[in-house]
């Protein structure tokens, strides 16, 4: 009991220590099952192939027994093995903790203990949480806000996300304890139980609401709702015990009502909790369904499961292979590498023959949950376990996160102590043993047959130890590198400012050669050391870069994201391979017009066709004629052809849709060079510089061509008084000699800007302000013009450059 109750409260908690490192989060959790499989498996074959003890396989043992043999199978024939080869040892922790529990928690008392440790851990989790949740925004350092920042217990948006950093994932797994809850409070039988199952569901359920989910609320009411429905149908639920279901929901029912009522809570959950749901019923009716972020994405994965079943129909593209594939048949421009519903990745990954042995897990498993309610002392209280998990799985259905591992370990254990409790009642699960009888005594007169003895089955179990050691075996390398890659991505930095790549990352692609994740990261860390180091290293380090490049494609071929990569780094160093790279791109993520945008400019660069180029234009302009960087396509067509009014017509209006984007402002600025006008070119290199996502190649070409400022007080978060002084002080570099005078505004955040002075000789470095008595409180920027009209002739703006001071406070 205590190992199993480990196992749970683990998998919890290790949610939260590993949000960053999910891989190594479910590794670390399957070694529980690993442990607990040999504890189980190892006296069982001992036990059950030595003589005596022939044995017959019950049904779901075969079911066990065809879906490994399914899990093999889709290794073999998997896209991406790597991926696989995880699935498989998270299938195999599920398995073991699923027999250690059938053989020691099953019975009633245990199987009701471990709902407690479950729904207990749940509760003084969520209590904390909801307790950071608060004072978050209230607390800015200390320890709290760094539990609460480690823990991530609020989303961007403002909703509870605590452990799993993702909202609709926390209400799914809230939705198992709060039936345990209700159950408790409901059906128990001392009065200290109903009232922390009282006190328990009202913290899970305060979680729920605070979660914002509205597919984790409509499966909790519905869940709920199902609970006592079920329990009669069931005959596990008395009127008695109905009375007390009703009374639970009165509680609930008062408290959202009493939560409502006060203006902090309905402002601040309620509110936004009901647009949320007012956007779903207008998406729905406006037949907007199918372009949306998040509900419309789903529903369009759902629309896209027909090509894909097509392409993989029998054994599926492989499990654990979904991020790979989908993009190949997505119809929509929604990415997502988990498909967020157990029937779409079953189907997807397992194809129909992997979905049926699914399914008929999951329903034989479920109907021994409610034959364990049938035969418990305490129906009511077992089957609220039960009808918990279905609501679990239900919700799995269209909204889940299934790379969180406490999804299957907690059903598992669960489920294996109600298999164990019908199996201690009578009922055969795994193993028929007929042991051979013998008389007490000879009868007088009656023949004497001779029995012979049973052989021992000695091969059997050598096969089975040698099995599970070379299980052992796998799942020491998968895990050694997991934590070898994570050390390497914790080190990356520091080895990137030493010019060396971690060997970390070598470590783990020996030990596990078949993850694309680890050549596909020591590729980019190779590709990141070769911009920074001199041109004599970076050859080796980008020969070094495409190796790793091409190492993770042969591992993970169909990964338009990884491709990606390698096209853009060939592009990069001017490999003409770039080509049919971006080339295999419009295969693999044919939706995309970046992709085809991508492979017009490699034409361009590489093939210097531009008929090729406008093809691929042509496709993109169809899949979006907005996409902005078909502008900068057009742009480079018509610059090479010397056209320099349609070339800026088009890298203006790419930069305008788009403005943080680097190959749009480098057409512009190349533009501008072509046009050999001075002051167009320092407008377009300081518009770059402070717009483009990377604008440091811009402001150093800057500086060698106009005057730059830059501010030195006053200095950040200064405070100020209307009618006080304030010492403004700043520095001039670049060409200085070009600046004829300077201007300064105070920008307060609200209301008009204020000028502070004007006409200031080109010398002026400083200057004395008194703060208007009129100025608006809050935060106020400085911002300083350098004039340069002889310079900037030519172009639309009198000024070279401008920059903004720290902002500073203006006090009432």
């Amino acid at each position: 009991m205590w190992y199993l109750s480990l196992i749970i409260v683990a998998s919890i908690l290790l949610i939260g220590a590993w949000t960053r490192w999910i891989r190594l989060e479910q590794l670390s959790t399957a070694w529980l099952g690993l442990v607990a499989l040999f504890m189980v498996g190892v006296p069982w074959l001992r036990r059950r192939f030595s003589a005596g003890s022939p044995i017959a396989v019950s049904p779901l043992a075969w079911l066990f027994v065809a879906v490994a043999v399914f899990g093999l199978v889709s290794f073999a024939v998997s896209v991406h093995r790597g991926a696989t080869l995880q699935e498989l040892l998270k299938l195999m922790g599920l398995l073991g903790m699923f027999l250690f529990a059938l053989t020691s928690a099953g019975s009633e008392d245990r199987l009701h203990t471990l709902s407690w440790v479950l729904f207990g851990a749940s509760v003084v989790a969520m209590a904390g949480c909801i307790l950071l949740y608060v004072l978050s925004p209230r607390v800015a350092t200390g320890p709290i806000a760094s539990l609460a920042h480690a823990l991530v217990v609020r989303d961007a948006g403002g909703r509870l996300c605590a452990f799993f950093s993702y909202p609709n994932a926390l209400a799914g797994f809230l939705i198992l304890p709060l039936c345990i809850g209700v159950g408790m409070f409901a059906f128990g039988r001392r009065g200290l139980e109903r009232l922390l199952g009282l006190a328990g569901t009202v913290v899970l359920m305060s979680a729920l609401v605070l979660t914002g989910s509205r597919g984790g609320m409509i499966v909790a009411a519905g869940v709920l709702l199902m609970l006592p429905v079920a329990g009669w149908l069931c005959r596990c639920v008395s009127n008695r015990q109905m009375a007390h279901v009703a009374v639970a929901y009165g509680v609930v029912a008062v408290m959202v009502a009493v939560s409502i009522a006060v203006p902090v809570s309905r402002t601040r959950v309620w509110k936004p909790l009901v647009q949320r749901f007012v956007a779903v019923v207008q998406e729905v009716s406006q037949g907007q369904a199918t372009t949306g972020g998040s509900l419309g994405g789903r529903l369009q994965m759902f629309r896209d499961l027909g090509p894909y079943l097509r392409a993989y129909p029998v054994l599926g593209s492989g499990l654990g292979t979904y991020s790979s594939v989908y993009m190949k048949f997505r119809s929509q421009l929604f990415f997502a590498t988990d498909p967020h519903s157990l029937l779409v990745k079953s189907l997807a990954e397992g194809g129909i023959l992997g979905f049926l042995l699914e399914l008929s897990m999951i329903a034989v498993l479920l109907w021994l949950g409610f034959r364990a309610a049938r035969l418990s002392s305490n129906k009511a209280l077992t089957i609220a376990v039960v009808v918990g998990i279905a609501g679990t799985l239900i919700h799995s259905c269209f909204d889940i996160d299934s790379m969180f591992y406490v999804f299957g370990v907690v059903p598992a254990i669960l489920l294996g102590s109600c298999a164990g409790l019908t199996m201690q009642a009578g009922a055969s699960f795994w193993v028929l043993g007929r042991p051979v009888r013998r008389a007490a005594s000879p009868v007088p007169g009656a023949k004497h047959v001779k029995i012979s003895r049973p052989r021992s089955r000695k091969g059997v179990p050598t096969t089975g130890l040698v099995v599970l050691g070379l299980a052992a075996v796998v799942f020491a390398l998968a895990t050694s590198a997991e934590a070898c890659f994570v050390a390497g991505l914790r080190r990356a930095p520091a080895s990137m400012s030493a010019w060396s790549l971690p060997r970390e990352f070598t470590v783990a692609q020996g030990l596990n050669p078949l993850d694309a994740r680890y050549p596909l990261q020591a590729a980019a860390s190779a590709r990141s050391i070769a911009r920074v180091v001199p041109a004599t290293l970076a050859v080796t380090y980008r020969d070094q870069a495409k190796e790793s490049y091409q190492r993770a494609i042969s591992l993970d071929p169909l990964n338009p994201a990884v491709q990606i990569q390698y096209a853009q780094f060939l592009y990069e160093v001017g490999d003409r391979g770039a080509v049919e790279v971006f080339r295999q791109l419009t295969t693999l993520d044919p939706i995309d017009p970046g992709t085809w945008t991508s492979l017009a400019h490699a034409h361009i660069v590489f093939n210097h066709n531009p008929a090729l180029a406008e093809q691929a234009i042509d496709q993109a302009r169809r899949l979006d004629p907005t996409y902005y960087d078909i502008a900068n396509v057009t742009g480079q067509i018509a610059l090479d052809k010397g056209d320099v009014g349609a070339a800026e017509a088009a890298f203006r209006q790419s930069v305008k849709s788009n403005p943080s984007q680097q190959i749009g402002w480098s057409g512009l600025v190349e533009v501008q060079r072509e046009t050999g006008v001075q002051g167009k070119l320092v407008a377009a290199l300081f518009d770059a510089s402070v717009n483009a996502q990377d604008g440091s190649a811009f402001a150093a070409e800057l500086r060698r061509l106009a005057p730059v400022a830059q501010w030195t007080s006053p200095a950040a978060g200064t405070s100020v008084v209307p009618g006080g002084t304030v010492a403004l002080a700043w520095n001039v570099t670049g060409i200085a000699s070009s600046l004829e005078y300077q201007t300064i505004y105070a920008a307060p955040a609200k209301g008009d800007w204020i000028l502070v002075a004007d006409g200031l000789k080109p010398s002026a470095r400083s200057l004395t302000w008194q703060v208007p008595a009129a100025i608006p409180s809050g935060p106020c920027r400085l911002l300083v013009y350098l004039r340069a009209p002889k310079l900037m002739a030519g172009s639309d703006r009198g000024w070279a450059s401008t920059a903004f001071s720290s902002p500073v406070q203006v006090e009432q």
